[in-house]
């Protein structure tokens, strides 16, 4: 019997004297009484890290010394010459002892850094030895594409977890197989991480049509239950991180998902979609708009009415005005004359040389007379985050009016020029939200009085954290995720006079976890000319509008 004899074969009716011979031919292994050649064995290495891996009842964690002692056996192999570099016994035995860094995998009361540093040196010298060819292909298709249920000694998640960590930093031919078979599995722990790496593929190894089509089939799954990411954001990030298109067979599925998307009833889907239409080609991107565009003006004229008819009209028109420079408005029939004219040659083609130094000679489009701070109403459901800290009772420019006051006046004006129907709430903040109703309620003539009255009632004061007023708007729950049931506005508009007191560093990382289950626009007014960032940065990674006016 050797110190590397797994635990499992002393149990018996003489358990307890093996265990007692185990220790003791243990501390002679320590002081060299073992020859060495045991240590050299990689059988009963990978047998011994097999049963800490997997310890049984009654199994008692080993003494420092043993196990140093067991990494001094690892550290003295060559693994990248001879029998060694080749042998598939070192390799497991490497992968798995690697992972006792892992926080998840312990020996003894922690983590073993000894342990876990012999096992990644001997993986580096495998993936750069001879044998670096056969190595990598079994991190591919015996450990990553293994079955994930991990049942006996088959490699187990955290080790499948290294092995795809070590193909992404050296890729090998079968790197994108793998991935996708993995991919393509519901119930993989590994799906997610398989999913991102092809969602980087274009952008590290160029444009593949069968991880485009991957990444687009994910939209037809939806999210899954309690998931934190919609599946839109893979193709977002592929679309996003890489200038080439997509494969034709992926932009053809693409755009069948988008005409079903486009139409559905409820808003989330149509300004998903709109977000995506920027993978297709110009007459995919007209097209699924205006077949879009006199669906909803047909809904628009019915008896029926359909939450966010008055934010999904506005994203199709936006998005047709972005592509074309026109302003034509919802109606549908001004749009696709210009399409036809554009396909008779009559006007310039959008994308063209001449039509893009057009664009850059354009004026900015005008403000409206109807509107908050110069921000045209596009929602019929909205939610106000108003600041309310101590700067916004100075004086509104020359006026006798503070700016908390006049940001008042602008609210009920802005919601008697909205469309019909139109529901709002209001949140104040200074350094902690005040909500005036947590469902939103019709912009009537009754309510906006009172919510006049009400907001006047109060008395500018303290700091400026909209951060909070934000969440709140969105009903985050406890893992920071939007009510998706509860939420009904479709649109935020944010008032502050000066820089925030967190900055603007968290905008980004909280749009990027938001906008894919819930996109939401917003759209800011800065008062002054000291802000730090965060308005705009809201506004402009929503699709939303940003202002900035004196005061």
């Amino acid at each position: 019997m050797t110190p590397f004899t797994p635990p499992s074969a002393l149990r018996s009716p003489w358990g307890r004297p093996c265990r007692w011979i185990w220790s003791l031919v243990a501390c002679a292994g320590l002081v060299g009484i073992v020859p060495a050649a045991v240590q050299d064995s990689v059988g009963p290495l990978l047998d011994q890290a097999l049963a800490w891996r997997d310890p049984g009842p009654g199994w008692a964690a080993p003494g420092q010394r043993f196990v140093d002692r067991f990494a001094e056996g690892l550290e003295g192999i060559d693994a990248r010459r001879g029998a060694a570099a080749e042998d598939p016994q070192l390799w497991r035995l490497a992968l798995l002892c690697a992972t006792f860094d892992d926080g998840r995998r312990k020996l003894g009361d922690g983590p073993c850094p000894r342990l876990a540093a012999a096992g990644r040196a001997v993986l580096d010298d495998l993936q750069r030895g001879a044998g670096a060819r056969a190595f990598k292909g079994w991190l591919l298709a015996d450990v990553l594409v293994s079955g994930p249920d991990g049942s006996g000694p088959a490699p187990d998640v955290v080790e499948r977890e290294l092995a795809l960590s070590l193909a992404l930093a050296r890729p090998a031919p079968g790197l994108k197989t793998a991935l996708l078979t993995v991919a393509r599995r519901g119930r993989d722990p590994l799906q997610a991480q398989a999913l991102d790496a092809l969602a980087d593929w274009c952008r590290r190894f160029g444009a593949d049509e069968a991880v485009d089509r991957c990444l687009v089939q994910q939209l037809s799954r939806g999210m899954k239950p309690g998931g934190a990411r919609h599946p839109m954001t893979l193709l977002l990030r592929r679309i996003e991180g890489c200038q080439a298109p997509l494969g034709p067979q992926a932009a053809d599925a693409l755009e069948a998902r988008l005409r079903t998307m486009v139409i559905q009833a409820d808003w989330r889907q149509p300004a998903r979609a709109i977000r995506l239409l920027g993978a297709l080609p110009l007459e995919g991107r007209v097209g699924v708009l205006l077949d879009a565009l006199v669906i909803w003006d047909r809904r628009a004229r019915g008896e029926k009415r359909y939450a966010g008819l008055v934010r999904t009209r506005s994203d199709l028109s936006r998005a047709l005005q972005e592509l074309s420079g026109k302003r034509f408005g919802p109606e549908p029939g001004p749009w696709i004359d210009w399409w036809v004219d554009v396909r008779l040659g009559r006007e310039l083609r959008p994308g063209s040389p001449e039509f893009e130094a057009r664009r850059r000679a354009r004026e900015e489009e005008p403000g409206s007379s109807a509107s908050f701070f110069g921000l045209r109403p596009d929602s019929d459901r909205v939610t106000f985050v108003i600041d309310i800290s101590g700067s916004m009772s100075n004086r509104w420019g020359t006026t006798q009016t503070t700016r908390f006051e006049e940001a008042v006046d602008q609210l009920v004006r802005f919601l008697q020029a909205a469309p019909k129907d139109t529901r709002f709430n209001v949140i104040l903040f200074n350094q902690a939200p005040l909500v005036s109703s947590v469902s939103l309620v019709e912009a009537s003539a009754e309510n906006l009085a009172r919510a006049r009255e009400s907001l006047l009632a109060r008395t500018p004061g303290g700091g400026t954290n909209p951060r909070l007023a934000i969440e709140r708007a969105l009903l985050l729950d406890t893992a920071g995720q939007p009510d998706l049931d509860a939420l009904e506005a479709d649109t935020v508009i944010v008032l502050c006079d000066g820089a925030t007191d967190e900055g603007s560093a968290w905008v980004k990382p909280f749009l990027d976890r938001v906008l894919p289950l819930y996109p939401i626009r917003f759209h800011s007014v800065l008062i002054g000319a000291e802000g730090d960032g965060t308005l705009r940065a809201l506004a402009e990674q929503s699709g939303g509008r940003y202002r900035r006016v004196g005061g």
